[in-house]
């Protein structure tokens, strides 16, 4: 499918910025460990408004000697750090639940005023419910033995599904999807049902309630006549071949990606619709269909030459 390189010129143009980030490129300054007391609460995740029941995380109100805790980690990160995250919470933490049978114990416990050990560490880059991390070694009350079961029975009922996409020789050298760099990028309409994927967690953060965030896809299951065309329109940077496309799991679904207006969205839930824009290829896996549609051309103001002198 052609020079890899050739197919990246974005993606590396923005690793290339982030290298630079002054809080990607230093190691995180401060930690600490501590024992802290609270009251376990879960709070909820901003959602679309057809979302029943939105995702939730395990937070620690903190009492008066944790706050401390927290202004003190504060207080020792550099003025880099503190500006950045100039709006965290110091009066509570977000719990990351390495542990299977901890989170058993959160769900037991949970609106009690509780004891942890562990660390508190950074928070993370995504902005929403902002405040530190920690890392549970011990809790009181103790982990019980009912509470340790029900974690591995959980885990036995987790059923693994790899990916399903399947490479051809053929796939290999077929470039009929790559749109060449002297030609616009193709708005199209499709069609199909409309629906809504919640996403529990982030394939680095892990779990919602363990400690990642939550993700929303809008997805349009598109009827016949639109399949075909998701299967043979050229796009920039093509990862998939019409063969590679097919094959997948999920390759009647399309993400829906950009400035999509989301009340819109909501009002046309399980709805037939029809949706613009520009396709592009599924590359991470972040990308959970194989064509995505965006709102706006996958370059938008940089064209491809552009990217590629960015790099250079």
């Amino acid at each position: 499918m052609g020079n890899l390189f050739e197919k990246w010129p974005a993606s590396y143009f923005v690793l290339f910025c982030l290298s630079f980030h002054p809080l990607v490129s230093h190691e995180w300054s401060g930690a600490l460990q501590a024992k802290l007391h609270g009251k376990l609460v879960k709070k909820h995740f901003r959602a679309p408004r057809v979302v029943q029941s939105p995702p939730f995380g395990w937070f620690l109100e903190l009492d008066a000697a944790g706050k401390s805790c927290t202004a003190q980690l504060f207080q020792e990160l550099s003025q880099e750090e503190q500006t950045f995250f100039s709006d965290i919470d110091l009066k509570t933490v977000r719990l990351g639940l390495n542990q299977l049978d901890t989170l058993e114990w959160c769900r037991d416990h949970c609106g009690e005023k509780v004891t942890i050990e562990g660390e508190l560490r950074e928070p993370s880059f995504h902005r929403e419910l902002a405040c530190f991390y920690f890392c549970p070694e011990n809790v009181d009350p103790p982990i019980t033995e009912k509470e340790t079961n029900q974690a591995y029975e959980k885990l036995n009922e987790i059923s693994w599904e790899p990916s399903s996409i399947k490479w051809t020789e053929e796939d290999a050298t077929d470039t009929s999807l790559e749109l060449p760099d002297s030609e616009p990028e193709r708005l199209i309409s499709l069609t199909g049902t409309l629906r809504l994927r919640v996403l529990n967690g982030d394939i680095n953060e892990g779990d919602i309630e363990r400690g990642g965030y939550p993700s929303y896809n809008w997805i349009v299951k598109l009827d016949p006549e639109s399949f075909k065309i998701a299967c043979s329109t050229p796009v920039r940077a093509a990862f998939h071949s019409p063969g590679t496309i097919r094959s997948s799991r999920n390759c009647e679904e399309m993400a829906l990606t950009g400035d999509y207006d989301e009340e819109w969205l909501c009002s046309h839930i399980h709805q037939t619709v029809t949706v613009q824009g520009y396709l592009w290829h599924a590359h991470t896996g972040h990308h959970h269909t194989p064509v995505m549609m965006d709102s706006e051309p996958w370059f938008k103001n940089w064209s491809l030459s552009q990217c590629k002198a960015a790099l250079h």
